[in-house]
């Protein structure tokens, strides 16, 4: 027999590609030592303390026995998780093992696969099988195992859908008259959509750092501009995914700026918040409007989740941009009045937070806890006297602000 290099070579391939296979058969994933071991603790932890809290006197019929008996049940469902949850895959299915579920899907019936940073969907053919979701797939041994077994046997179902996307648009004739128009259009809108991200986190952290009139308008006017954007580049959305979709998104500038733009408006006090609610909702519902209706990316998967980031950003725009001009754009007469400090507080969160308790003053007629800055909090003592500088408002808001007495 002459020898072949090319008989030879297929020869080589097919068993390599057997072994692929044999590699895969019967392997069962489980979750790894190190989340084992920091479950296992967290869950002793939990059942420590609610033992502890049964040692506590408490009336037999009380509701307070509730809590002790809720955390029990919780460390050992935790325990129970890490026992149960596995995957297993076999030369015919792939099967996976939740606290409170177990799904199985035929190799012949799988479509493709979604890999995300923590979460795998494997989708079937048919809707009647189940989509295979395997959460935080990262914790089990041996997790690139996984992701590998999908890419060498299975589609890519979000590299296919940006495909897809990609060659409708250079299809449509609306984008441009020659396909090097629309792929010049996309590339600009994608150009844009990264400038204007970063120009927005780096405006924003710096004016974070300024406290002047100029700073305030910078962070009001980059949510706009943003809008602007949306409304004049057909292949920008507010939010996207580049797995995915071809489209490009501002989320990220416009979401810095709104943030920023609530921490700063936050320094002013208002008197009351009554009349705030009006004009700050009005803001809040146009802006939302504005954004669902040129923002919205249909391509991404989850429409909901977009419309739950734009009410956010809609909500911090529009309160944070009432205060904001109010209060730095106010030209009415400065009223000065005295008031005591009464106590101190702090608040710990995701940032701390300092309040004086002051007296009453001017047409403030009750005791009430006012939000001052570090130095303030740590140079005033209780009894010390401040100087309450009060203004109306230009949205005839009432604020005011708390300075040491000179």
């Amino acid at each position: 027999m002459l020898f072949n290099p090319h008989l030879r070579q297929a020869q080589k391939t097919l068993e390599a590609s057997v072994q692929k296979i044999e590699k895969y058969m019967e392997k069962e994933y489980r979750l790894s030592f190190g989340i084992k071991f920091f479950y296992g603790i967290l869950a002793a932890i939990i059942f420590v303390f609610s033992l502890f809290l049964l040692t506590k006197p408490i009336h037999k019929n009380s509701f307070v026995l509730l809590l002790p008996i809720l955390l029990i049940v919780v460390s050992f469902l935790i325990v129970a998780n890490f026992i149960r949850r596995k995957i297993l895959i076999t030369e015919s299915s792939i099967l996976c093992v939740d606290l409170f579920s177990t799904n199985q899907l035929n190799l012949t019936a799988i479509k493709g696969y979604r890999l995300g940073t923590k979460v795998i969907k494997i989708e079937p053919f048919s809707e009647n099988d189940p989509v295979l979701t395997i959460g935080n797939y990262i914790n089990f041994e041996d997790n690139s195992e996984i992701s590998e077994w999908l890419l060498n046997n299975f589609k890519d179902l979000d590299a296919l859908d940006l495909e897809t996307e990609h060659q409708r648009l250079l299809n449509d004739s609306s984008l441009g008259f020659t396909e090097k128009d629309r792929e010049e259009k996309i590339k600009k809108a994608k150009e844009i959509a990264t400038a204007y991200n970063v120009i927005g986190v780096v405006l924003g952290i710096i004016m974070m750092f300024f406290d002047t009139r100029i700073s305030l308008i910078i962070i009001l006017i980059i949510p706009v501009i943003g809008i602007i954007i949306l409304y004049n580049f057909e292949l920008i959305r507010f939010l996207s995914n580049s797995k995915r979709s071809v489209y490009s998104h501002i989320f990220i500038g416009f979401f810095t700026s709104c943030v920023v733009l609530m921490l700063k408006s936050s320094e002013f006090n208002l008197l009351s918040l009554q009349n705030t609610w009006l004009l700050s909702i009005s803001i809040c519902c146009l802006v939302f409007m504005l954004l669902y209706l040129k923002g919205i990316n249909r391509s991404v998967e989850s429409v909901i989740g977009q419309i739950f980031l734009i009410i956010v950003v809609s909500l911090l725009y529009g309160f944070g941009s009432i205060r904001a001009i109010n209060c730095e754009f106010d030209q009415s007469q400065q009223y000065i009045y005295n008031a005591t400090v009464i106590d101190h507080s702090v608040s710990h969160g995701k940032r701390t937070t300092y309040y004086i308790k002051l007296s009453t003053w001017g047409p403030q007629d009750k005791e009430e806890n006012v939000k001052v800055s570090k130095p303030m909090y740590k140079n005033t003592f209780i009894g010390d006297r401040v100087e309450v500088k009060f203004k109306k408002g230009f949205l005839k808001i009432p604020w005011f602000i708390v300075s040491k007495k000179e």
